[in-house]
Order: structure tokens, then sequence, then C-alpha cells
């Protein structure tokens, strides 16, 4: 998946998993739910998982992506 950010042309290009945390964030889940999600349909250690959906949001919201999303 290729998100394309229409205010700068920036292309972010999405793995398998951050094109799926993308469609579950549209459906309007919370981050604990996608956490939950996630962990079902891919083999992945729990810790791991959060670190990368961390990771991910920030990077999301830090480039105007998304918005209401506080690391903090």
């Amino acid at each position: 998946m290729v998100l394309i950010h229409l205010h700068t042309n920036e292309i972010f290009d999405l793995n398998e998993t951050s094109a799926r945390l993308w469609e579950l964030l549209a459906g309007g889940g919370d981050v604990a739910a996608i956490e939950t999600q996630l962990r079902q349909e891919f083999d992945v250690d729990p810790d791991q998982l959060h670190r990368e959906v961390t990771a991910t949001l920030s990077t999301l919201a830090q480039n105007d992506l998304i918005t209401g999303y506080d690391a903090a």
C-alpha cells in the first residue's frame, strides 16, 4: 500500500502489517483494539508489535497523515 500526502506529494510505502494498521485505523479502531487484532493476524511478539505500532503511528502523526494521536 502506498499513501500519498496530498499537500506535500510525499509518498509513504507501507508494508503488509502497516497497511493493515492503516485499514484498522480507517475503521475507527482504537490502538489497543488494533494491536489485539494485529496479534491475531500476524505471528509477532506482542512487545515488538507494540513498539512497531507506536513507531508507525508516530510517523503518521508527525507527517500529518493522522490526527489525534499522542505517543506520550
